[in-house]
């Protein structure tokens, strides 16, 4: 099995690239246009809230989708693991999650898939309310290309992002993965979820009411 501490393949633009360089002769005209003094000049670049402001701006204006209306949209870069087995991946995602919980008994519909370990996109997608189903969300990301991530991405999310409540401003979240599996005579999705409390996975209905702490995980691969 495959660990998720080996090299990462390298993956996205940078500066030097052809697109990178367009963006960077943006920054270099709006700086321009702002007409610095030396002491404002200085305080920008020794300013810590710098970096991470334009970090976000990147990651929201590059951004091929719109927030729903009254919603928000957050993107996150982890390693994923296709070829994780799954009690693994859920453990590493939740170790809360109990030994007989459901998510635990649908592994056979989730194979694992050949691949090594990469760096991969996840948008995370809420709407600021609760929606009646997961054909909802589904519907509302078709027009924009994009297509729900499958659990072992939403895993590591809950993986590699232990603080990402914290992180978003709330006390507990989930983060949902809309590739439906069968159990118990239902269509179900599997999820990861945060608290106060810790973390752990659990599978959900697709044809539920999801609630406004709900987080659906889609991927532009």
């Amino acid at each position: 099995m495959m660990s998720t501490s080996k090299t990462l393949k390298a993956s996205g633009l940078t500066a030097d690239s052809r697109k990178g360089r367009q963006a960077t002769d943006l920054f270099r005209d709006a700086y321009n246009a702002v007409a610095l003094d030396e002491d404002c000049g200085q305080h920008f670049n020794e300013n810590p809230a710098v970096a991470p402001a334009l970090r976000e701006l990147i990651r929201r204006y590059s951004m091929p989708v719109a927030a729903p209306e009254g919603g928000r949209i957050h993107v996150v870069r982890v390693p994923v693991n296709p070829a994780r087995e799954w009690q693994e991946a859920i453990d590493a995602a939740g170790p809360n999650t109990g030994k007989d919980w459901d998510v635990r008994k649908v592994g056979d519909q989730y194979p694992p898939q050949t691949g090594q370990v990469e760096e991969r996109e996840v948008i995370l997608v809420n709407f600021g309310k609760s929606i009646p189903n997961g054909q909802y969300a589904l519907d509302w990301a078709k027009p924009f290309g994009i297509k729900p991530s499958d659990p072992r991405k939403v895993f590591a999310v809950g993986e590699h992002k232990t603080e990402l409540h914290r992180e978003l401003g709330v006390d507990a979240m989930a983060v949902v993965s809309l590739i439906p599996c069968s159990f118990g005579g239902d269509r179900r999705v599997p999820l990861s979820w945060w608290s106060r409390s810790g973390r752990s996975s659990d599978l959900y209905w697709f044809d539920d009411v999801f609630n406004d702490d709900c987080w659906f995980a889609f991927s532009r691969e």
